[in-house]
Formats: structure tokens, sequence, C-alpha cells
């Protein structure tokens, strides 16, 4: 939960030819801000983040709307 490995997720991102979900080291919303922002990572894995603290998906795409993310609607 100290963050996601950018360098390895931009890496993965270069690489492949299907969309790329990181996982391993959500601990913040600005864990995944910086993830979404750095990487260009199709989506994210974060279940410690809400198994762990007082977070919540709701939470977490407010927080994340704000900084021009875009969600798909399910």
């Amino acid at each position: 939960m100290a963050g996601f490995d950018i360098p390895l997720i931009k890496e993965a991102c270069r690489s492949a030819t299907v969309p790329v979900i990181g996982c391993g080291g959500s601990g913040d919303y600005n864990h995944l801000k910086d993830a979404f922002l750095e990487t260009g990572v199709s989506a994210l894995a974060c279940g410690s983040l809400f198994n762990f603290s007082d977070s919540n998906p709701i939470r977490a795409k407010a927080f994340l709307s704000n900084y021009g993310l875009a969600f798909k609607v399910v």
C-alpha cells in the first residue's frame, strides 16, 4: 500500500497490445491518480485500499473525477 510501480506499469502499457490493469500498491487516492495520469493504464486494482481503510469506490471515483479522469458507466 505504498503506491504503484509506475515504471513497471509504463513498460507493461508500452509492451502490451491489450488493455493493462495495474495492481499492487494502492494505499490512498493519490496513488490511483498518479498511476492513471502517469502511465495510461486502462484500470487499477485496489482491493487493499477498500478493505483496510475507510475508503470506498464512490469516494475514489469522486476524487479521480476532479482530475478529469473518465469512468465507464456500469
